[in-house]
């Protein structure tokens, strides 16, 4: 053979082996039909609905073993922090669709391009393919029971509080609350249907009260000492009492900034102290004028008052009963009037500044009530004083006294009425 005739076979024969592998490999690429067809009424290997491995089943096969599991779905629990509650799956309006999830599982590595396909293929063969389950339920129903639940479950927390008698001081301990996310929870809800699972988490969170146990243990305490005996008051060289029944009355525990605090209430204190502020407490009285029976004017002495200072007295008594103080010095304060008698004094009248006078008749006759009328507007006219700068007015002294019937005139008519001959 010459040269080139032996250089022309040996490039025929590299076409011929380049052609054949081009083949194969257009083969292997786009070939496996006959593995599809021998494989057409099984599920593909590795492929899983929520969990549950169908791959190698027969579609009907594959439809009964889900529908085992999807049916046997009759309740979902909700479940977590101490709490379970089963929501029924017909509330939830539950349907799963078993036979358009095998169609779906049937299609794994069927579809789509020839390297879709062996990636489906491949993912089946070291691991698995997980299809979902055609499930429908109620959004608004969902929601609809997570709501119901969350009443169900939700509480509020409960504060400490104390009760207080005139034997002590009883606590009521606090304890936590919940409350439900009800988002969160009802996400977990749908999760474990698509999911043909049972079971879904409860999402929510403790809530804490702002008034502890320990918290009402403390302001007992302090309650329990208030109470424990009776407290003395003096003042003026006498003493009154307060029994353990009356501080208990009057003894409040109430949060205050986040902490039980014990006050007490003054208003009930100061109720069981009556007798003592009636006693102690006296007014003052203003002095005043008179005219003396002998003429001129003479000053009537006013007189300096007392009280109790009942701020201090319920401050006193707001701190020191909690502390165990059973003796309280009640401080009295002097009342001065505003007009003393040196003051009157020197203002009184010294001299008649002007005077009045008038005769008064009817037309037809001298009425009695019209004279008694003037007698009665009189009396209450004297001994009126008037001080420097000050406004008088009569109206406003006879305006609200009682008077009898008399003559009067009303638009040019003589008729009886009330303060007539005024």
């Amino acid at each position: 053979m010459s040269r080139g005739l032996g250089t022309y076979v040996r490039g025929l024969l590299g076409a011929v082996v380049a052609a054949v592998a081009v083949v194969a490999t257009v083969s292997v690429l786009t070939g496996s039909s006959s593995a599809e067809a021998s494989g057409a009424g099984e599920v593909p290997r590795g492929v899983e609905v929520g969990g549950i491995g169908i791959g190698g089943m027969s579609a009907r096969e594959a439809e009964r073993t889900l529908a085992e599991r999807a049916y046997a779905l009759n309740e979902v629990r909700v479940s977590g922090d101490g709490e379970q509650v089963a929501i029924d799956a017909d509330s939830l309006g539950v349907e799963p669709d078993v036979e358009a999830t095998v169609d779906n599982a049937m299609q794994v590595g069927r579809e789509g391009n020839a390297f879709e396909r062996l990636g489906e293929r491949a993912s089946g063969f070291f691991g698995s393919n997980e299809v979902p389950l055609e499930v429908s339920y109620g959004e608004q129903a969902v929601r609809a029971q997570t709501e119901a639940l969350a009443r169900q479950i939700d509480t509020e927390p409960r504060e400490a509080a104390v009760d207080v008698s005139a034997s002590g001081a009883d606590v009521t301990s606090s304890a936590e609350g919940y409350k439900v996310n009800v988002e969160q929870t009802a996400a977990n809800i749908r999760e474990a249907i698509e999911n043909l699972e049972s079971e879904a988490d409860l999402e929510g969170g403790v809530l804490e009260p702002e008034i502890t146990t320990s918290e009402a243990e403390s302001a007992a305490g302090r309650a329990e000492t208030a109470v424990s005996e009776p407290a003395t008051l003096s003042a003026d060289g006498e003493q009154w009492r307060l029994s353990p029944a009356q501080i208990a009355a009057a003894i409040d525990v109430e949060p205050r900034e986040g902490e039980l605090a014990v006050d007490v209430n003054r208003e009930s204190l100061r109720g069981s102290l009556s007798e003592m502020y009636s006693t102690v407490n006296v007014s003052a009285e203003e002095a005043d004028y008179r005219f003396a029976a002998g003429g001129g004017v003479e000053v009537v002495p006013g007189q300096t008052g007392q009280r109790i200072e009942s701020q201090k007295l319920m401050d006193d008594l707001a701190s020191g009963l909690p502390e165990g103080q059973r003796e309280y010095e009640v401080s009295v304060v002097q009342d001065e009037p505003e007009l003393t008698t040196e003051r009157a004094e020197e203002l009184k009248p010294t001299e008649q500044i002007g005077d009045y006078r008038t005769t008064f008749q009817t037309p037809s006759s001298n009425s009695p009530s019209r004279v008694e009328n003037l007698r009665i507007a009189g009396d209450a006219l004297t001994g009126e004083t008037v001080a420097p700068g000050e406004v008088f007015s009569a109206n406003d002294v006879l305006a609200p006294v009682d008077y009898n019937k008399a003559s009067t005139f009303v638009n040019g008519s003589e008729e009886d009425n009330l303060g007539g001959g005024l």
